[in-house]
This record gives C-alpha cells, sequence and structure tokens, in this order.
C-alpha cells in the first residue's frame, strides 16, 4: 500500500508504545515527503494477514486517512505517473 497525502492531520492519542512509533513515523513521512510506501507480506503464517495484525493495518490507513491519504498500489502510481508525463 502507498499512501499519498500532501496535507497536516491530527495523531492518535493514547496509544502503546509500538503503535505510537508507527503513527509518529507514518505522520513523519506523510508531512514531509507526501506518500509513505508501506509493503506487506501477505502469508498468514508470518505475514500482515494474521487476524490478529489485520486491526493495525486498518489503524494506520484510518491515521493516513485523516491526513488525506489514500491506499494505491505501486502500478497504480506509476501508470498514473506516465499518464502525467511525470515518468
Amino acid at each position: 500500500m502507498t499512501a499519498t497525502s500532501r496535507g497536516n492531520g491530527p495523531t492518535l492519542g493514547n496509544e502503546s508504545p509500538p503503535r505510537s512509533i508507527l503513527n509518529e513515523e507514518l505522520t513523519a513521512l506523510l508531512a514531509v515527503e507526501g506518500y509513505a510506501c508501506l509493503t506487506f507480506h501477505p502469508r498468514a503464517d508470518i505475514g500482515i494477514s494474521r487476524a490478529a495484525r489485520l486491526p493495525m493495518v486498518k489503524r494506520l490507513a484510518d491515521l493516513a486517512a485523516t491526513h488525506g491519504a489514500r491506499p494505491a498500489r505501486c502500478g497504480e502510481l506509476a501508470e498514473r505517473m506516465l499518464q502525467e508525463g511525470l515518468g
């Protein structure tokens, strides 16, 4: 998932230390770079597809949305850049 944004949104409060770090890093990437490239492994045994990890992905996507970001696949972004003459 690649999230793109150009705005500044709120961060979420009352997080655990690991969640707080992830949220802080995502917020900083979006504010400085305008995008954040997140790569997830789809395997259910060791990857992000484990049921317990899916809420974390949802929280990150929701936080990115508060900053005006939207998820997109890298191929979609590459095609858009080519269409806009940026590639």
